[in-house]
């Protein structure tokens, strides 16, 4: 897991964008530039960073051929000759590799592998006690004998079991088995969070984005959400997407809300569908591509997302991305319509009145990045004119 703070690693990219990767690679540039960048809140990190440019690492990862070897040479040679830490040797090394290449993957030390490769040996034995534990721990929550489940769910998390961590906090959160707190829930979601548990990230995310437990503050709430949305989390993706679309605890990138929507929408989440359709018909984030809007509209629709059932049809209506055609734009509406769905009921019955030989007017264009969250907007009239 890279550690590095999300903000920092922001910050080099923008340096990256702006002067090129020589900024990083180039030591003398990097000295001149990086505090420029990073500002006065990022001291150290600058300083470990910068000692690793002038040790040719970043130069060395920006024209690796392969660059997961390279990676690790540099990982070793960061520990074991220029005194860094194991983990900041390995923050460093996968920050640089990330900005200079875009590579999200997390490269671990050498002697670190080597470690987990011989615990994972020795504990083989220890790790099936803990799983039967933890499904008698579960087994005894489920069916709502709450206090022994707590007192064993704390026998394990005590012991660094992260999903026992997560469950313990749960209690906490829930108040089951345990008196209700809030603070302990964040304390025992944190321990599971930083062993790398995508739900426990989730959990804290939400702790810190509600001020639940903890003083509330989104850029942290976005951090644990970017560390389980890299492990694959469609919700917390589509939740990220968002958060880059409006700039809420991260920097505004609509660049990167479309990305993270559409790393979501690949797994089939609906609203993610949604609304990485509506950067592609309005250019958000993306090139412009109606075609695609529709193709994920329709994905969306399909799962019975009511606004995208009512987008699809307009689509269909207007001929925005696909064929016009009024008989697929009726089917769609009639399906928003029946969910309920105000504005494809008034849609339909403007398309039904319209007699035969109507031909399809210029209308509106459709921008509804947001549409979900600020209501819809009546765009369907002048839709078509006689």
């Amino acid at each position: 897991m890279n550690n590095m703070d999300q903000d920092f690693i922001d910050r080099l990219r923008k340096l990256v964008d702006e002067q090129g990767n020589a900024a990083l690679t180039d030591a003398k540039r990097c000295k001149v530039l990086l505090g420029d960048y990073a500002g006065s809140g990022y001291k150290k990190e600058s300083s470990l960073l910068l000692q690793a440019v002038e040790a040719g690492a970043a130069k060395a990862i920006d024209g690796a051929d392969e660059l997961e070897p390279c990676k690790k040479t540099w990982i070793r040679d960061l520990e074991e000759d220029y005194g860094f830490s194991q983990e900041t040797a390995q923050n460093i090394v996968n920050t640089l590799a990330l900005v200079l290449r875009g590579d999200t993957s997390v490269t671990k030390s050498m002697l670190a592998e080597r470690a987990a490769a011989q615990n994972a040996s020795a504990g083989t034995a220890g790790t099936e006690k803990d799983d039967a534990a933890l499904d008698e721990a579960n087994s005894l929550y489920n069916s709502k004998q709450f206090d022994k489940a707590a007192q064993l769910f704390r026998k394990l998390a005590d012991a660094g079991n992260a999903r026992a961590q997560l469950s313990l906090g749960n209690c906490y959160f829930r108040g089951k088995g345990v008196t209700q707190d809030y603070k302990e829930a964040v304390k025992w979601y944190r321990k599971a969070a930083e062993q790398g548990h995508a739900d426990a990230q989730v959990c804290l995310g939400c702790c810190y984005d509600d001020g639940e437990g903890v003083e509330q503050d989104k850029a942290k709430a976005a951090y644990w959400y970017e560390k389980a949305a890299e492990q694959g989390n469609k919700t917390v993706q589509c939740t990220l997407g968002s958060r880059y679309a409006d700039g809420e605890g991260v920097t505004q990138d609509k660049s990167k809300a479309a990305y993270w929507y559409e790393k979501s929408a690949e797994q089939g989440d609906e609203t993610a569908q949604y609304f990485l359709a509506c950067c592609y018909i309005d250019g958000e984030g993306v090139e412009q591509d109606k075609t695609k809007a529709v193709y994920w509209y329709e994905k969306a629709a399909e799962q019975g997302d009511e606004i995208a059932q009512y987008m699809l049809g307009f689509c269909y209506a207007k001929g925005e991305g696909v064929a016009q055609d009024k008989t697929k734009a009726a089917y769609w509406f009639g399906k928003s319509a029946e969910q309920g769905d105000e504005m494809a009921k008034d849609a339909l019955a403007k398309l039904n009145a319209k007699p035969a030989n109507t031909k399809p007017g210029k209308g509106r264009v459709f921008s509804g990045l947001f549409r979900k969250k600020q209501g819809k907007d009546d765009n369907f009239d002048g839709l078509w004119e006689k």
